[in-house]
């Protein structure tokens, strides 16, 4: 079935058999590629080459018009996140390449050898050379850090004054009841 338009006028509203091109010409491309793209308006295309608006409409409305406008918006977009991709791969080659310059400085190193090592380390953890499946676990409880590792405890001063009366209590007792 062919596709067709309503269309209202003074007398009523009747369908009309859409106007599609039968043979497609390159000059109809090159219209809806300069209207597309946003170089110049339909009324300016349409003079340019030749046409009347009503006659430039009737080719962008086509079926062909239709998927040579959605196809050029497709790979406009396509391109433009290419381009986006493109330029975010650099960006990253020229983090990467200063970031390089920087830990094999060895005046920066001798100036601030912890910071180069903390960056460093940094690095290889989130790009996957380090890995960090062995980190112990951190425990906070107020004023207490247990690092559980090696039987670590961080506590702050009162806790630690609290911390050595208690344990010699504990020894007391021990003491008393044997």
């Amino acid at each position: 079935m062919e596709p067709t338009d309503v269309v209202v006028g003074s007398r009523g509203a009747k369908l009309v058999k859409r106007w599609n091109p039968k043979d497609w010409r390159p000059e109809y491309e090159a219209m809806i590629t300069l209207c597309v793209l946003g170089k110049y308006t339909q009324r300016e295309v349409a003079k340019q080459f030749g046409y009347t608006e009503a006659w430039l409409s009737s080719i962008f409305n086509s079926e062909k018009g239709k998927e040579v406008k959605a196809l050029l918006i497709r790979n406009t977009r396509d391109a433009a996140v290419g381009n986006v991709t493109d330029r975010l791969r650099d960006v990253q080659e020229r983090a990467l390449q200063r970031m390089e310059k920087v830990i094999n400085d060895d005046d920066i190193f001798k100036r601030s050898p912890l910071a180069i090592f903390d960056r460093s380390a940094l690095f290889l953890k989130n790009t996957g050379v380090i890995k960090d499946n062995h980190a112990p676990p951190v425990v906070s409880a107020g004023n207490v850090t247990n690092i559980q590792q090696n039987n670590t405890l961080i506590v702050s001063g009162k806790s630690a004054d609290d911390l050595r009366h208690g344990l010699k209590k504990a020894d007391e007792v021990k003491a008393l009841h044997g």
